[in-house]
């Protein structure tokens, strides 16, 4: 039996959580010496990957699908039109998984919360919609997944959830372990529905770039700043330098070989930024491939998709895949507006 998770494209739940393990195995593998989490961190962000969708296996929701899909519908025991991610959370078999109480709460939360939405969660009808809809085919979602599914009703997760109960900053580091994981979660589940990429150009530095453009036209000279900066970049910096200081590649020599994004206010100045730091005449950072097209550097604000289709060639296709990659921050260099 096939349990659907999205209609355009066709996509099991199944289909759409093996999309998003491929990009959580790539981001460990690029990053799991970069950011702040355990093994045990690490461990949960895949259950967070593997049960997040598992809720839509709802007949109430597979029906929405399958109306989109012109697919025979199937009988709802319980017809409450319940989130997924609320039914989620029930279906995680917890004691199986070893997560001990602090664990249990980051993984229901994060799975809970990866959609926000003003609709409160109506337990009664979530647990109804669990034990009517999900239970009797737990068998054929167990096979379709190659997971196990909790066999039991448990309420009190909806206590872990509560209004009351949510991470905030007051709680110290395990607030900050909880942004992180969720955030994760976030930019896997959106990569994967976009089917773009988790992380392009990795391996590439854009203070290479700068060090060669500067060693071209200026003869490798550096400016005060610039050098301040290149020496500073296990540091945070703070600079105000007036025009004509070299602040543009004394950020980007400061970002050296990491990921960064560079933002600034007026969209005229973020196009005018990227062009001159893609052009091969001038910083030139940039790698095109067929299947991705530009994916050193990225353009994001309001009206980027339309930049990119007035002034760089290709077909419209690869453009709008260029700017998918770049709002789901694929791109080892982003330039962005600030929102």
């Amino acid at each position: 039996m096939d349990f659907y998770a999205k209609s355009d494209p066709e996509e099991t739940i199944r289909e759409h959580t093996e999309e998003l393990l491929k990009r959580y195995e790539q981001l460990k593998k690029q990053y799991g010496d970069r950011l702040p989490l355990t093994e045990r961190d690490w461990y949960l962000l895949k259950i967070m990957v593997l049960y997040h969708d598992v809720g839509k296996a709802d007949a109430f929701f597979q029906n929405k699908i399958r109306r989109a899909l012109e697919k025979p519908l199937l009988q709802a025991a319980s017809s409450f039109d319940v989130q997924h991610n609320y039914l989620s959370i029930l279906a995680v078999p917890v004691k199986q998984l070893g997560l001990d109480k602090e664990e249990e709460k980051l993984v229901m939360q994060a799975i809970a919360y990866h959609h926000e939405r003003d609709r409160p969660v109506h337990v009664v009808e979530a647990l109804a919609n669990y034990r009517e809809n999900i239970l009797p085919i737990r068998d054929k979602l167990q096979a379709h997944m190659g997971l196990e599914i909790e066999e039991r009703i448990k309420q009190k997760r909806f206590d872990r959830i509560s209004t009351s109960q949510r991470f905030t900053p007051s709680h110290g580091p395990i607030f900050r372990r909880y942004v992180l994981l969720k955030g994760l979660l976030h930019r896997l589940d959106h990569a994967a529905s976009a089917h773009v990429p988790i992380e392009l150009s990795h391996d590439l530095a854009v203070g290479d770039y700068v060090n060669r453009f500067m060693e071209r036209e200026f003869n490798g000279a550096k400016k005060e700043l610039q050098q301040f900066t290149e020496a500073n970049q296990d540091k945070h910096v703070v600079v105000v330098a007036q025009t004509g200081m070299g602040k543009t590649e004394a950020g980007l020599l400061w970002l050296g070989r990491e990921k960064g994004f560079f933002t600034l206010p007026l969209r005229v100045s973020l196009n005018a930024m990227y062009d001159r730091i893609v052009n091969p005449d001038k910083i030139g950072f940039t790698h095109v491939t067929d299947e991705h097209g530009e994916t050193a550097t990225g353009l994001l604000h309001s009206t980027s998709l339309d930049y990119l289709l007035d002034t760089i060639e290709g077909d419209d296709a690869m453009l709008e895949k260029v700017h998918a990659q770049s709002k789901e921050f694929a791109n080892k260099l982003v330039i962005s507006t600030i929102d």
